[in-house]
C-alpha cells in the first residue's frame, strides 16, 4: 500500500493536535496543583424579601465542615462538595461555584423567599414562595404574614422540604391498599372460577345403567344424583352469593381509597393555593401592610378556609374556600375605597367575600 506525502502530513499535524491536548492537560494540572487560592467571594443572589443568609454564615458553614478553600491550592478545593455542603441547608435552593485560571473563587447562591410563617397547635415554621418547609430554629427571624387557626396540615410539625412531599408517604399508602384489593380481588375470581367448574363438574354426571341392575337400584341410584346436583347448586349458590359479596366490599374499599387520594390531592393544591396567596400579600405594598393575620382552618376531611384579620377597623373578612383568594382581595379593596371610606370602619364586624360577586356584611 502507498502511502501520500498529504496522508504524512496529515498524520504528522493529528499528532501534534495529540501532543499540544496532552501538553496543554498536563500544564493545567501542574499549575493547579500549585497555583493558590488567591481570593473567594460569596454572593447571596437577592430574592426580593428578607434575607435567610449571608456570606458569613455560608464561610461559617464550609470552616464547620473543614473545607473553606482560602489557603489551599486549586486541586485540593472539590467545588462539588464545596456546592453540595451548601445546598445542603433548608434556606438554599441553588449553588453554582467556579475557579478562576489565576485562583479566584466565586460562589453564587440562590437562596429561598419566605412567604409566610405557620403558627397553628403544635406547628412554628416558614413556608417559601416555592412551597418548601423551613424550621424557625435556623436562626432567623422574619416579619412575614402570620397563618394561625385550626388547619390540620398534611405534614408533621417537625417536617422540613416541599409540603408536597409530605403527600408521598400517605398516597403509597393509598397505593398499597389498592395492590392489596386487586390482589383479594384476583382470588375470589380465581375462587368463583373453581366454584364455577365443580358445579359444571358435577352437572355433567349422569346414571348408567348395567346390564344387571335392578330397577330399585337404578332408581336410587339416580335420586341420590338428584340429591348430589341439588346440593352442589345450593353450595355453589351460597358460595357465589358470599363472592359477590366479596367483590361488593372490595369496591366500597376501592372507593374509599380512591377519595382518601382525591382529599390528599386536594390538600396540597389548597396549600398551594395558601402560599401563592401569601406571596401575593408578600409583593402588595397595601396588602403587606393591612393584613395582620390569616386564619386558616380545615385540612384533614375538610376544604381549607381562609379569612383575614386587616389592620383598618374591628372586624374579620371570611374569604372562603381558596377558589380566587387573590381576586377576593381586589373585589375587597373595591369595598374599602367605595363604601367603608364613606359609612366608617366601624360599621361591620364580620365581611364575607364567600361568593363571587357578592360582599355580604354584618
Amino acid at each position: 500500500m502507498k502511502i501520500s506525502r498529504r496522508d504524512v502530513v496529515y498524520g504528522l499535524l493529528w499528532l501534534l493536535v495529540v501532543v499540544v491536548v496532552f501538553w496543554a492537560y498536563s500544564s493545567v494540572a501542574e499549575h493547579r496543583r500549585n497555583q493558590a487560592i488567591t481570593s473567594f467571594e460569596i454572593t447571596i443572589e437577592d430574592n426580593g424579601g428578607e434575607a435567610l443568609i449571608d456570606a458569613a454564615l455560608v464561610e461559617e458553614w464550609l470552616t464547620q465542615k473543614s473545607i473553606h478553600p482560602m489557603g489551599r491550592k486549586m486541586a485540593e478545593v472539590d467545588l462539588g462538595r464545596l456546592e453540595s455542603t451548601i445546598a445542603e441547608h433548608n434556606a438554599v435552593s441553588r449553588v453554582n461555584a467556579y475557579m478562576t485560571y489565576d485562583g479566584e473563587l466565586y460562589v453564587s447562591v440562590s437562596q429561598r423567599r419566605a412567604v409566610a410563617r405557620l403558627r397553628i397547635d403544635g406547628y412554628d415554621m416558614y413556608v417559601a414562595a416555592d412551597g418548601y418547609i423551613l424550621p424557625v430554629s435556623d436562626g432567623y427571624m422574619l416579619s412575614l404574614p402570620v397563618v394561625t387557626g385550626d388547619y390540620k396540615p398534611l405534614f408533621g410539625a417537625q417536617f422540613v422540604g416541599f409540603h408536597g412531599d409530605s403527600s408521598n408517604e400517605l398516597l403509597a399508602d393509598i397505593d398499597k391498599r389498592v395492590a392489596s384489593i386487586e390482589e383479594r380481588r384476583v382470588k375470589l375470581l380465581e375462587r368463583r372460577d373453581e366454584i364455577n367448574a365443580k358445579l359444571r363438574s358435577v352437572e355433567k354426571e349422569g346414571v348408567k345403567r348395567e346390564i344387571f341392575m335392578s330397577d330399585n337400584e337404578y332408581r336410587g341410584r339416580v335420586e341420590a344424583l338428584k340429591e348430589r346436583k341439588s346440593e352442589a347448586r345450593r353450595k355453589h349458590a351460597e358460595d357465589d352469593r358470599a363472592i359477590e359479596m366479596g367483590l361488593h366490599e372490595l369496591d366500597s374499599e376501592k372507593l374509599r381509597a380512591s377519595l382518601d387520594a382525591d382529599k390528599v390531592h386536594s390538600a396540597v393544591d389548597d396549600f398551594s393555593k395558601l402560599v401563592a396567596f401569601t406571596e401575593f400579600i408578600c409583593n402588595n405594598a397595601f396588602w403587606r401592610a393591612e393584613v395582620v393575620q390569616i386564619v386558616v382552618s380545615g385540612g384533614g376531611d375538610a376544604p381549607m378556609q381562609v379569612a383575614i384579620v386587616p389592620r383598618s377597623g374591628d372586624f374579620i373578612v371570611d374569604l372562603g374556600f381558596t377558589d380566587n383568594l387573590v381576586g377576593k382581595l381586589s373585589t375587597l379593596r373595591k369595598f374599602y375605597d367605595s363604601t367603608l371610606s364613606n359609612v366608617g370602619w366601624d360599621a361591620y364586624k364580620h365581611i364575607s367575600l364567600r361568593y363571587k360577586g357578592q360582599v355580604v356584611c354584618k
